[in-house]
């Protein structure tokens, strides 16, 4: 039965994995999502030191010069994992039932949930960074807050030769 799949991707190695799942997995018909997306951008912030207080102009040009390049970037690398997808043996899933969404967002958690839930998507499928004990709980973890708080099924990939720190590969 064809799915609707919600792929969260950034173009790295651990994010391409869920690529080569797709081709292996997705029956005929299915759809994709490829979610991507950028952190806002934050205008100068006022400097204080003893005795003095700078303001800096506010350069709403560059704000928004650099917000497009950002987008633009992030549009980029959809678009190439999009190719990608395309060009993989096995891959059954045609080009004009991939999209792409790119957001600008603080919380890449959050509004991957909330995409999921608003295009009613089947699966969402992210890659694992294998970080770990240690530094997914320092760092936290994309894949294991989706995984704790989408109210669909989540898909962690993970690259075949990522061992985590401390486990010996076989």
């Amino acid at each position: 039965m064809p799915k609707t799949y919600l792929i969260a991707y950034d173009g790295s190695s651990h994010a391409k994995e869920t690529l080569q799942y797709i081709a292996d997995f997705a029956r005929d018909g299915s759809k994709v999502i490829l979610f991507g997306a950028y952190d806002p951008v934050q205008p100068v912030q006022p400097v204080s030191v003893p005795g003095a207080f700078y303001v800096p102009p506010a350069n709403t040009d560059w704000v928004h010069k650099e917000k497009e390049r950002r987008a633009k970037v992030a549009a980029h690398v959809l678009l190439k994992g999009k190719d990608d997808l395309l060009a993989l043996e096995g891959n059954v899933v045609k080009a004009d039932d991939i999209r792409e969404i790119v957001v600008e967002t603080f919380d890449v958690r959050d509004a991957i949930i909330e995409l999921a839930e608003i295009e009613k998507v089947d699966a969402i499928v992210c890659g694992s960074r294998g970080h770990g004990a240690v530094k997914r709980f320092v760092l936290g973890s994309t894949s294991s807050y989706l995984a704790h708080h989408a109210n669909v099924p989540v898909i962690i990939c993970r690259a075949h030769n990522d061992v985590p720190e401390g486990e010996k590969a076989e």
